[in-house]
């Protein structure tokens, strides 16, 4: 037969038949199905429900990421070799061309592979320098087309230091995806100005854990079945949207519920999520997530007014995590920096394997001579000053005719540290009888009706996201008529 191009290889549907993945849940306590089943992987579900979907405003196929083109339109070559390494003149040079790199998030498992190469039976087969060359290929693809990470907002008011920490996706699925061992957290440390550390959080020691896995590795945690009376607890760290202790961090994974509603780390018994805090890709939204999988919604942010919301929309792909540092008597200016870490192999997910068999010891041994990798995917720096409160300028004072539309202006209201400023105008005294209100208090330039004569006194106070300003007063005069509002008249003269 003469072999054909399959336009089907470039869909991502072509993935969804392996990265589509259901398991049947058994009850914890009898081990018999439930009937239920449950959601282990489902990039491609999340990938129908972002930007980057088939017909969506930014299509792109799995493919584009995972197997792309080297060079697009300009690359051919024939299907194959013949068995014996000879190439067949009579085969035609097609294009595309896909490479079949199949780059995926997952380092460690090849660093195993590659360090035991001997053990595991595969030495023949396999080379260091091939695996070697697919650590830089999945290193690369995680660090430069994963996420960004940025500072966006620092501010210092009292001996409080503020810091807001944005994390954008920029895949095509939940980050992270896949495996529900694969977990996602900021690194967060403030220094002083002798470099000494004031406040850490998410800062892993040599075997790859975090300081909320003393709670999570605790054996009541990963018992298969818990005791009576067991509850979830500190097993898990919740979602943080304001982080104000050290030993909080923010920690994005999956945590897997058992038949009772405990937390479990085998797939099996796996039947719901207590946690989903995976950060969606850029255009999820709840309302598709229910029509495509529901089990691909977020669990346990809701409290949080940022997490894939900007200005009020949702599907941004992305949330903002707000330090809150208490400082003390130490001096500034303090150096930040924020670093966001991926780990596919979480500590729990190995000690939760429960078997004793040979493999099962064998990998827990190399898993100890080779702890979880760790990746920083992205990372932000930046030096905060003591804050400079704003000025208001609440603008001219102003004579008007009664009944007009009286426009306010706070535009040359002023921050020394350029940060970004919001506005808040009130009334301090309107004429008597009248019933003036602003159009909205909260912009530089509301608007009001002088329905009385007399003086309406007015003042603003602008703030920079630390601290407020002094109040700035206006007058706004409103006359009965246009010849007494331009200083004319008084009668006589000669």
């Amino acid at each position: 037969y003469t072999p054909q191009f399959g336009s089907q290889v470039t869909s991502s549907a072509h993935c969804a038949s392996c990265h589509t993945l259901f398991t049947p849940t058994l009850d914890v306590d009898t081990d018999t199905p439930t009937g239920d089943e449950f959601l282990e992987q489902g990039a491609f579900l999340e990938w129908q429900n972002s930007v980057y979907a088939r017909g969506a405003s930014e299509e792109q196929q799995c493919q584009d990421c995972h197997m792309p083109d080297p060079a697009p339109a300009a690359y051919s070559t024939r299907i194959a070799l013949r068995p014996n390494g000879t190439i067949n003149t009579l085969w035609p040079q097609r294009s595309p061309f896909f490479t079949h790199s199949m780059v995926g998030g997952n380092s460690h498992m090849l660093e195993l592979l590659r360090d035991n190469r001997s053990a595991l039976g595969i030495d023949t087969s396999t080379s260091v320098s091939g695996f070697d060359e697919k650590i830089g290929q999945t290193r690369a693809l995680l660090q430069n087309e994963s996420a960004t990470l940025d500072i966006t907002q620092t501010g210092l008011s009292g001996d409080e230091l503020a810091v807001d920490v944005r994390i954008s996706n920029h895949s095509g699925h939940k980050l992270p995806t896949g495996y529900p061992s694969r977990r996602l957290w900021i690194q967060l440390t403030a220094r002083d100005a002798g470099g000494q550390v004031v406040f850490e959080s998410g800062a892993a020691d040599a075997q790859g854990q975090i300081s909320t896995d003393s709670a999570r590795l605790a054996p009541a945690c990963l018992a298969v079945r818990k005791a009576a009376g067991f509850s979830n607890g500190n097993c898990f760290e919740p979602h943080r949207d304001i982080i104000d202790d050290p030993a909080q961090i923010a920690l994005y994974e999956p945590v897997l519920g058992d038949s009772n509603g405990h937390i479990t780390h085998i797939l099996l018994h796996a039947d719901s999520y207590l946690k989903d805090n995976r950060i969606p890709p850029e255009g999820f939204t709840n309302s598709r997530a229910d029509s495509i999988e529901a089990q691909t919604r977020p669990v346990g942010v809701d409290t949080d007014p940022d997490f894939n919301i900007a200005a009020g929309e949702e599907g941004s792909g992305s949330d903002t995590v707000h330090y809150r540092i208490a400082l003390g008597a130490v001096n500034g200016p303090y150096r930040v920096d924020a670093s966001l870490l991926y780990q596919a192999v979480s500590p729990s997910f190995v000690d939760g394997i429960h078997s004793s068999g040979t493999r099962v010891s064998d990998f827990k041994q190399m898993y100890l001579q080779n702890p979880s990798v760790i990746e920083t995917l992205a990372s932000s720096s930046a030096t905060v000053s003591a804050n400079t409160p704003p000025v208001a300028d609440a603008g001219a004072d102003q004579t008007v005719v009664v009944n007009d539309r009286v426009q306010l202006d706070g535009s040359a209201s002023s921050d020394a540290d350029n940060d970004p400023l919001s506005y808040i105008w009130s009334f301090t005294s309107r004429p008597v009888g009248s019933l003036a209100v602003l159009s909205d208090a909260n912009v530089v330039n509301p608007s009001f009706s002088a329905d009385q004569t007399g003086s309406y006194e007015l003042q603003l106070i602008v703030n920079d996201g630390v601290a407020d300003s002094a109040a700035d007063s206006v007058t706004v005069t409103s006359n009965a008529d246009a010849t007494i509002s331009s200083g004319g008249g008084g009668g006589g003269g000669g």
